[in-house]
């Protein structure tokens, strides 16, 4: 049996979740431990909370570290390997014996977390403080879907634009299921994408009812139903997916362009006024405001989606991936 050593900066994340796979999955031929040149001390809360209820895994004996333990430590490390990201100018721990080290490059999950939860909160923010901003303006319904419509489709360029070398600028939790499917996307990041998103979603919600004094959350009355209504938000959600597939290749403005134009036209064009997206279905359920909807009609839209994105990603599969 072979002795590895993972080493990161903090020993929170990263080297964790390389330390308990391989001892959960692998321990007939392998026993990890993990460590970290300036340890944080403890082990990330999302990192232990996906470990533990997702894996059911047991960190009762999991904590970070210091890697000097293990430099005069009985027992023989085989192989040292660090799970710090160079492209992002992380600084990679030093082990003394060089011939022992192998480099694995992976994105810390926690960052990508942490920024896809910001993206998700801004781009709720946009939609719902916009929706707020035209009621406090007009009584004009169309007037007020223009101001909406506008405001959406300018944050969404602007987002993805800025976002897309960071983190992918991943709003929407079927797109990343979708990117996930097709191998665009690693399978470890997928939980931490959605519970960004979704939990981003409610902050921003939440920031945008404050904003123009409404209270932090209030359920919807607005009623969306209707099987027109459904039938509308699966070719809304179809047709995003569609756009983002066939635009990625010609680089991150392409796509911010296309869905940012994708969505203002579906404002226009789709009865459900093109949500596509059920982090922000969930979201503004929580909004009593022209963009909200009632809690009674969310699932629908929820489920709706699900089904864009299933025919989505069997065409993308036909159009797009098999060249």
């Amino acid at each position: 049996m072979k002795n590895i050593l993972f080493v990161c900066t903090g020993n929170s994340a990263r080297s964790i979740i390389a330390e308990s796979i391989i001892n959960n999955e692998y321990s007939n031929k392998f026993k990890a431990f993990s460590a970290g040149s300036n340890p944080s001390g403890k082990i990330n809360i999302d990192v232990r909370s996906f470990l533990e209820k997702n894996k059911n895994y047991d960190l009762t004996n999991y904590s970070s570290k210091n890697f000097e333990e293990f430099i005069n430590n009985e027992i023989k490390m085989d192989h040292v390997i660090t799970v710090c990201n160079n492209a992002n100018n992380e600084v990679c721990p030093i082990w003394p014996d060089k011939n022992q080290i192998i480099h694995w490059d992976i994105d810390d999950p926690v960052t990508k977390l942490q920024n896809a939860n910001d993206e998700e909160k801004q781009i709720i923010m946009i939609i719902v403080g916009s929706g707020l901003m035209a009621e406090n303006l007009t009584n004009d319904t169309a007037v007020m879907l223009i101001a909406n419509t506008i405001a959406t489709g300018a944050g969404l360029f602007v987002l993805i634009t800025v976002f897309a070398d960071v983190s992918g600028a991943h709003f929407n939790p079927f797109v990343s299921i979708a990117m996930t499917i097709t191998g665009k996307l690693k399978k470890r990041l997928l939980p931490f994408y959605i519970s960004a998103q979704i939990l981003g979603c409610l902050l921003g919600v939440a920031l945008a009812n404050f904003f123009f004094e409404h209270q932090i959350f209030e359920l919807s009355t607005k009623s969306r139903d209707g099987i027109y209504i459904f039938v509308s938000e699966i070719i809304a959600t179809l047709g995003l997916i569609i756009i983002i597939f066939g635009s990625m290749k010609s680089g991150k403005i392409t796509v911010a362009a296309s869905v940012g134009l994708y969505i203002t036209a579906g404002y226009w064009f789709t009865s459900s006024t093109s949500f596509a997206n059920p982090a922000v279905a969930i979201a503004r359920t929580f909004t009593e405001s022209f963009t909200g909807i009632s809690y009674l009609n969310t699932p629908f839209y929820i489920a709706a989606e699900l089904i864009g994105m299933l025919i989505a990603i069997y065409l993308v599969k036909k159009i797009f991936l098999n060249k």
